[in-house]
């Protein structure tokens, strides 16, 4: 069997639910839906959706985590999740076209997708694509996680994530529709000096995309 860790696609991409805004920590340790995936599928099968957000981050690491405790002999290689990443130009439908065509093997790929993005409210943790999408198994693990759950996860295990985040952004698209979110904006009375808190900080979840134009 092998033992390479799938494998992520990094795209360059140019709904409330009850409990959206839940804090309480996610049960990490069972990570069904990734179990499952890797039940269903070879690992020359699967591949990771990775744009660079605190979403796809989260995931990756319980993908990593997943996998290293079904394959305990495999070996990052001085790596941190030892991945072999393609970089995908272009709208993701073009892209994700592309991707598959040059690698017709994938069956699956593991997104990082919540019910709070758009168009994603009645997504199940498995589900084909749409019509008129190149025709592939979509994989949501976080599927029923909120904003601050992320959060969470994400500092409580002192995970990289994009410095963005930092700065004010909670919701990051490409350079043209994303800015910092006002919800968090800082202005000096003294100076009148502007800053933003970092995202973590944002207790509105329903707020989240505001910064998106």
């Amino acid at each position: 069997m092998e033992t390479t860790v799938p494998r992520a696609i990094k795209c360059k991409a140019g709904q409330s639910h009850a409990g959206a805004c839940s804090s309480h920590q996610p049960d990490v340790l069972k990570h069904k839906t990734i179990e499952e995936c890797l039940s269903r599928y070879q690992p020359s099968e699967v591949c990771v959706s990775f744009n660079g957000g605190k979403d796809c981050s989260a995931l990756l690491h319980l993908i990593h985590a997943a996998w290293t405790k079904r394959n305990k002999g495999s070996t990052t290689d001085g790596l941190r999740y030892d991945l072999e990443l393609w970089t995908v130009p272009g709208p993701v439908r073009s892209g994700l076209k592309m991707a598959l065509n040059e690698h017709p093997e994938i069956k699956a790929i593991l997104m990082g997708t919540r019910r709070s993005d758009p168009h994603s409210a009645n997504l199940q943790a498995f589900q084909m694509t749409d019509d008129g999408w190149p025709s592939v198994m979509r994989v949501s693990p976080i599927l029923d996680w909120s904003y601050q759950q992320v959060w969470l996860f994400l500092r409580q295990l002192n995970l990289p994530y994009c410095n963005l985040y930092d700065k004010g952004y909670t919701s990051v698209g490409n350079r043209g529709n994303t800015q910092p979110n006002a919800a968090l904006r800082v202005i000096d009375p003294a100076t009148g000096l502007e800053t933003y808190r970092p995202a973590y900080l944002l207790h509105d979840c329903m707020a989240e995309r505001q910064g998106r134009l």
